[in-house]
């Protein structure tokens, strides 16, 4: 469908800013057309306002270049304060669909579960149900505000993420397990930032019929525990500013903001 090494090479240069073209293979196949990763490296506040139409024409070139690769996705994601980028995009036709937050925790101070849930590690018996709570339990993710991708694949983008996580992608999942059945889980990386190495808890979800037990919350406490243990320096996390009761739970368990940033889609027919 892609000529993925072609899209990989780009690297598109607008003086003295770039801008970069990546190719996304797994969320090509599973929407079903070519989906590119643009990055805007640019310093937030270091862009002059009379270098956003010169911009915007670069952004409406690319898209005519890029014609071949058709039905394309274009997928951008700046920091929320480069109000200059923002206003480049959208005249060249993207569309805004979340505010994206990145949170860290220090792990100076984990506070205790509840001690009313089971939290165990995944058995891989459980992969479908855990595929099965994925679908039903996230309305937030980036491809679900966007209202061209269809329903089912923004469901199937969760559940193949934890499909891949629990068949060796991740370091850790864990899931809470309710009458003998897993009814949430908890999925986390880790990464190296600074020569450091950092847990990341990549995936999180309770099915709709069991929340408002702090399932959640006793999840996202213990795979903090989990990032002790390994001596990680740092948890980060993403999530979305319209998910409320993710940064509620978040919060109450010491995570703080850190960055913000906008994410934009184009979709070419």
């Amino acid at each position: 469908m892609m000529d993925t090494e072609a899209i990989k090479s780009i690297n598109l240069e607008l003086s003295p800013y770039c801008l970069n073209l990546a190719a996304k293979p797994w969320e090509s196949e599973l929407l079903g057309k070519n989906i590119l990763a643009l990055a805007w490296n640019a310093p937030c506040d270091s862009i002059a306002e009379d270098q956003e139409d010169i911009w915007t024409q670069k952004l409406v070139w690319v898209q005519k270049e890029l014609e071949r690769f058709k039905p394309c996705l274009y997928i951008a994601r700046i920091p929320a304060l480069n109000y200059q980028a923002s206003r480049a995009l959208e005249n060249a036709g993207f569309h805004l669909v979340e505010c994206y937050l990145e949170l860290d925790h220090s792990l100076d101070q984990v506070p205790s579960v509840t001690g009313e849930n089971l939290i165990r590690p995944f058995v891989k018996d459980e992969i479908a149900k855990l595929e099965d709570i994925a679908k039903e339990s996230f309305q937030y993710s980036r491809f679900h505000m966007d209202p061209q991708i269809p329903p089912d694949q923004a469901k199937l983008t969760r559940s193949e993420w934890v499909k891949n996580a629990c068949l060796g992608r991740a370091d850790v999942v864990l899931v809470a397990e309710v009458e003998a059945q897993p009814v949430g889980f908890v999925i986390g990386m880790k990464k190296c930032l600074q020569e450091k190495m950092v847990g990341k808890l990549d995936l999180i979800a309770v099915h709709p019929d069991y929340r408002r037990r702090k399932l959640g919350y006793d999840l996202t406490v213990e795979f903090l525990n989990y990032c002790q243990e390994q001596k990680y320096s740092l948890v980060t996390v993403g999530t979305q500013a319209h998910n409320i009761p993710s940064l509620r739970m978040y919060e109450q368990t010491g995570f703080f903001m850190s960055q913000s940033f906008y994410t934009y889609h184009k979709h070419l027919a």
